[in-house]
């Protein structure tokens, strides 16, 4: 048995981990797949992958998504035949001890409600339902060119600060939070941010972020001062539009179940549910 403990993965581990999740998905009827870079963790040093291999097969992995410093979500997948054998708790207990070296001490475990082998592997910890989200996929053929109110800039450093306090006002982050946010996404190879501006104000934000081929619309949201005039259509239509001139198969974005105004915008402008993802908390 080998495991591996890694920050980035190359190329021959990301084919391994795609096959993995194909005869996962198979076994268990899901839909979802894990983020495999860690362009968006909090600290880059972290290791975010743990694979452990029999000989040649890739077995067990387990990845973390750690966009801040108060909690990591986790995604695993074990072929089936293997399960039941304590792959997956050699695995979090690895990740336990990577983030309790950078003082990380919540977990949320990704979990989709038809993968019943998941449902009693949670059972077995202390965890509580928190909330769920559903990754929706772009119909292509739904596409509606964007009015021309408002514009989409790329974000760049001398945009930080004041990206940042629309962070504060959107997102309820603090200011520390948000420059680290912005200054992370315009470092990142795989994600590009922009804002929305309408007569030289910025009235939103919103990213595209290029993860296995498909492009990932996230981070969008208007500024409270200009909610209600239709500018969230826009700026997801402005965006959808500058995904489909990349080199990509879809576009996917996420919302809390919980946000029915997202929810509706989405589902209203071309965008349909892929999967439920359910999160549940674990206090390390």
């Amino acid at each position: 048995m080998q495991s591996l403990e890694l920050r980035e993965l190359d190329k021959k581990q990301i084919e391994d981990i795609e096959n993995l999740e194909e005869a996962c998905k198979n076994y268990d009827k899901t839909k979802g797949s894990a983020f495999l870079s860690n362009e968006i963790n909090f600290n880059k040093e972290i290791n975010c992958f743990f694979l452990l291999y029999e000989e040649e097969i890739l077995v067990s992995f387990l990845a973390m998504f750690i966009p801040t410093s108060q909690q990591a979500e986790i995604s695993t997948y074990t072929l089936p035949e293997k399960r039941k054998k304590g792959f997956f708790k050699i695995l979090l207990e690895s990740a336990i001890n990577e983030l309790r070296k950078y003082d990380v001490r919540e977990i949320l475990f990704v979990h989709e409600p038809s993968s019943n082998d998941g449902r009693l592997t949670l059972r077995k910890f202390n965890v509580k339902y928190d909330f769920s989200e559903y990754l929706l996929v772009y119909k292509k053929d739904k596409f509606t060119k964007a009015q021309n109110k408002l514009k989409l800039y790329q974000i760049i450093n001398q945009d930080v600060d004041e990206i940042a306090k629309l962070h504060i006002d959107i997102f309820n982050k603090t200011l520390e939070e948000g420059k680290a946010i912005v200054n992370r996404a315009i470092e990142s190879k795989d994600r590009i941010s922009y804002m929305a501006k309408v007569d030289n104000e910025i009235v939103g934000i919103c990213s595209i972020s290029l993860e296995g081929g498909n492009a990932f619309i996230c981070g969008l949201g208007i500024s409270t001062k200009y909610r209600g005039l239709g500018y969230g259509k826009e700026i997801l239509s402005k965006g959808i539009e500058k995904a489909l001139t990349l080199d990509i198969k879809d576009i996917y974005l996420e919302v809390d179940s919980k946000n029915h105004t997202a929810y509706n915008l989405y589902i209203n402008n071309g965008f349909i549910i892929k999967t439920q993802l359910d999160y549940y908390r674990f206090i390390i």
